[in-house]
């Protein structure tokens, strides 16, 4: 017979307190996916790390003293966790399993299992191959007290440490879609998305899939923020994969950017020359910093990810270029340090809407007088803009978007920052975001003839460049803005 307290779960009016209950406290979407792990759907996010790479050190805000778990402390640690019984943690202490926990004044107030045999996704009732040399990090427990402190980061850090000691070359782990606070932790120790893991079931019948991660999930933003963290996972993740753009595309914007560089007066014969963003230079497409440079001006590249500024850096060959990692709202340069700054598709990746205002002020003052600003930006008038919108909104888009602007809003925030502007354009004509996802139907299924005819389309869409309709098909909106007086 059922227990009172289980059938009153079971009612109607039980399910609908939980259902408000989440949605109050974890949102919509964690809602969405426990409807859907109890019916019909279920699938964790498969996260891989290299032991052969330094583990980083991250700091817990609270004095803990960390151990393996020792056989005598399984009733603790079983009362702890809530939902293990004793003779549980016992029979995974015996099958080799092992669990490191934190104390606090004698009490454990977190815990971490790991396995290094024989594994199993008990979300999806799931074994979980492990290889020799391999181990698999599940079912962490952090007392509520002490929840946003980072320890369960730092726990995961000295558990990947230990298992380098003993000799481990790679570490795994799931998340599932409704355990949000879980999501933190493995990014910040350097895991990676490799594969979706689950399965699809009606009834009795059940089928297991396993596909690869072809972009970064959304939780990585969520976990990591749109800062330094969250672009430094993004080129990593990247990086072990494929370039972010096709070399066609990337040439494309590359040629764009160059001549409307020529077209606004060049690189200054003295003065130094600054560009905003790297991600181009550490990805091998598109790249023209050496260009620059060529002009034989002072040239340093900036970028907030200090791994694309590293990439970057070591992708350079000889070419003598600067190389800082920094935020473009508080740059790391004296007053008017620099004659040109080239800002391209830097500013429309920031969060807050006044982010804006705050890098133009920001760049207003690194330059000297006289000294002029190159910038592009989401183009809100391309008539496909609201299909990358909504793209970005579903988690398809590759990265984080930001924000469109319209080419008044440009203006405005130029002037308001204390530039005069001289001119301004419409670059990169085309349809947004379909370009690349035709060109990765080619990749997938190599259909050359795909490819040359998105190629020739392309190249013919340039000439919409100057014309009435330049600005209902350009991608990027772009704008040249002097400093003729500093107050």
């Amino acid at each position: 017979m059922l227990s009172r307290r289980f059938a009153e779960r079971l009612s109607l009016s039980g399910i609908l307190r939980r259902a408000i209950e989440i949605l109050k406290h974890e949102g919509l979407l964690t809602l969405w996916y426990r409807i859907l792990g109890e019916t019909v759907y279920r699938r964790v996010l498969v996260m891989e790390r290299s032991l052969d790479e330094p583990v980083p050190v991250v700091e817990s805000r609270c004095a803990v003293e960390m151990h393996w778990l020792r056989a005598e402390e399984s009733a603790a640690c079983a009362h702890f966790c809530g939902v293990l019984s004793e003779a549980e943690v016992t029979r995974r202490l015996l099958e080799g399993h092992r669990c490191l926990v934190a104390e606090a004044s004698g009490q454990i107030v977190h815990a971490r299992w790991v396995a290094t045999s024989r594994a199993w996704v008990e979300y999806l009732k799931l074994d979980f191959p492990l290889a020799p040399g391999q181990a698999y990090m599940y079912q962490a427990y952090t007392a509520p007290e002490i929840q946003g402190r980072y320890l369960a980061s730092a726990a995961m850090a000295t558990v990947l440490r230990r298992l380098q000691e003993e000799g481990f070359r790679r570490a795994f782990c799931c998340l599932q879609p409704d355990r949000v606070i879980a999501y933190a932790p493995p990014f910040k120790n350097g895991f990676l998305p490799v594969a979706w893991l689950g399965w699809v079931r009606l009834g009795p019948w059940r089928r297991v899939f396993r596909r690869p991660v072809r972009r970064l999930p959304a939780c990585a933003r969520r976990a990591l923020g749109v800062g330094s963290r969250y672009w430094d996972v993004l080129f990593r993740w990247r990086d072990r994969r494929s370039s972010h753009l096709d070399r066609f595309l990337g040439g494309l914007k590359r040629r764009a950017h160059l001549r409307l560089i020529r077209r606004w007066g060049g690189v200054p014969r003295a003065g130094r020359v600054l560009k905003t963003d790297l991600f181009e230079e550490a990805d091998g497409t598109g790249r023209y910093l050496e260009v620059l440079r060529q002009a034989g001006t002072v040239v340093v590249g900036m970028d907030i990810s200090p791994a694309i500024c590293e990439h970057a850096w070591r992708s350079s060959g000889a070419t003598p270029c600067g190389y800082a990692a920094a935020d473009v709202r508080q740059l790391p340069f004296a007053d008017g340090a620099f004659a040109l700054v080239i800002s391209p598709s830097t500013l429309d990746h920031l969060t807050r809407p006044e982010d804006l205002g705050v890098s133009l002020r920001e760049l207003r003052r690194v330059l000297g007088e006289g000294g002029r600003l190159l910038v592009t930006l989401y183009n809100r008038h391309n008539v496909f803009d609201p299909l990358l919108r909504l793209a970005g909104r579903l988690g398809l888009a590759p990265y984080f978007l930001g924000r469109s602007y319209s080419l008044r809003e440009v203006v405005a925030e130029l002037e308001a920052a204390g530039f005069a502007v001289v001119d301004t354009a419409a670059i990169l004509h085309g349809p947004r975001l379909v370009p690349s996802l035709l060109v990765a139907l080619t990749r997938m299924f190599g259909w050359r003839w795909l490819r040359r005819l998105v190629h020739r389309s392309l190249l013919r869409a340039q000439a919409l460049e100057g014309t009435r309709w330049e600005y209902r098909s350009a991608s990027l909106l772009a704008a040249l803005g002097e400093v003729r007086q500093r107050r």
